[in-house]
């Protein structure tokens, strides 16, 4: 049982370690979320949020979506192959997209309640915009 609970945690760290390093590649989260948004990725997340299944990205979608030569770049910077970050990044970025998806449609509901003018409107509108939502106003 604790070679099994060693396996998954050193998954679970290089998981970490590779999404950390894509976000600081970009520059931050929300130039992550900028990229990932220009790609169409959050209208998938939205889709495969809604049926409800597990997905996992594939090496070749992960290489599509980042592209390879910033795969190759982190790989070594993380001092492993791009083959190995392309499957960590695979299965640890999906999650995190659906939750992005889940917290845009929550924004986005709540901001209908919202006046456009308000404070709280243009916050509301500020973060569904940097999480991949439509930028225009919110509903008054």
């Amino acid at each position: 049982m604790s070679e099994l609970l060693s396996q998954l945690k050193t998954m679970i760290e290089g998981q970490s370690k590779a999404v950390k390093a894509l976000i600081d590649e970009y520059g931050g989260v929300s130039n992550f979320l900028e990229e990932i948004k220009k790609r169409g990725i959050p209208e998938k997340a939205k889709v495969w949020l809604e049926d409800g299944k597990k997905f996992v990205l594939s090496q070749d979608q992960v290489k599509k979506l980042l592209g390879d030569e910033r795969i190759h770049k982190l790989a070594e910077k993380l001092k492993t192959t791009p083959d190995q970050l392309a499957t960590l990044l695979g299965e640890a970025l999906p999650p995190i997209l659906q939750k992005i998806e889940f917290a845009r449609s929550k924004i986005e509901e709540a901001s209908k309640a919202v006046p456009a003018d308000s404070f709280v409107g243009g916050i509301l509108k500020k973060v569904t915009g940097l999480l991949g939502g439509d930028k225009g106003s919110p509903k008054a």
